[in-house]
């Protein structure tokens, strides 16, 4: 038989009343060692079985004590291990306060996160404003409603997410802006476009002109081809006159014949 040792833990009442600060902290300690003793107790149960070896009786004295028995070999080792487990979720007992002394943080009122939104509104829009961006007016986001202070953080954070989308600079927008600057910046731009403006114009009086001269064109080639058919019936008269000049020089040289005959036959006569 191995032998056991016993450990009896005792903690003292203190009553007096100016002390009630080490009262609380000594009875926190008690359930906490109490706990431990438990512990030990279901550890040193299972290697009863395993080892048969003398049972391990842990009994709590109440209040005032913690009595426990256990292998001095064998359980000592693995209690101190499950202690070594068990102690660090306990509190020290340095670090425990009464919850009087503690100071609780108090929940922001509704009027004080309406105060912040319209500071983180007025700064964004100041951001805006030397970004030079658009910004979309949206007034369609309601305000948020009215609830109790557990939901009306919940939905300030969706009106700030809705809000968010106010602020939206697109790149479309932009390279518009861009464009339409550099536009009124370049003046060989401008230039050139004034140029192709008077270019348009001298075109269309160029066609203008150009339609008038086909016109013109047109009853000039008609005047040309009456005058050809007046020159063709010109040549036709002008060779009907010389065949009638060359009958009548034969008739007349067949007259003059005649005359001439004439004359001589009257002379001889004489």
């Amino acid at each position: 038989m191995m032998e056991t040792q016993v450990t009896q833990i005792k903690m003292s009442k203190m009553r007096a009343r100016p002390k009630k600060k080490a009262n609380r902290m000594r009875v926190v300690s008690n359930s906490s060692k109490s706990s431990v003793a438990k512990s030990k107790a279901a550890t040193s149960t299972k290697y009863k079985e395993m080892l048969e070896e003398p049972t391990l009786r842990a009994e709590e004295g109440g209040p005032s004590g913690v009595q426990a028995e256990v292998p001095m070999e064998v359980a000592v080792e693995h209690l101190e291990e499950r202690t070594e487990t068990v102690s660090p979720s306990l509190p020290p007992l340095e670090r425990m306060q009464p919850m009087e002394n503690e100071e609780v943080p108090q929940p922001k009122t509704s009027e004080e996160l309406v105060k912040e939104l319209t500071l983180s509104e007025e700064i964004l829009e100041e951001v805006v404003a030397q970004v030079d961006g658009t910004v979309v007016d949206d007034h369609e986001i309601p305000l948020p409603p009215p609830h109790e202070e557990e939901d009306s953080v919940v939905h300030l954070l969706k009106y700030l997410d809705r809000k968010r989308k106010k602020y939206v600079v697109t790149k479309e927008a932009r390279g518009l802006f861009g464009s339409m600057s550099a536009a009124r910046s370049d003046p060989t731009l401008q230039e050139r476009e004034d140029h192709l403006r008077t270019k348009d114009l001298e075109c269309e009086v160029l066609q203008l002109n150009l339609a008038k001269e086909t016109d013109l064109c047109a009853s000039t080639e008609q005047d040309c081809a009456s005058l050809r058919i007046n020159i063709e019936n010109a040549q036709k008269s002008t060779l009907d006159l010389r065949d009638r000049l060359d009958s009548s020089k034969v008739v007349y040289i067949v007259d003059s014949r005649r005359v001439d005959e004439m004359i001589a036959d009257l002379a001889k006569r004489d």
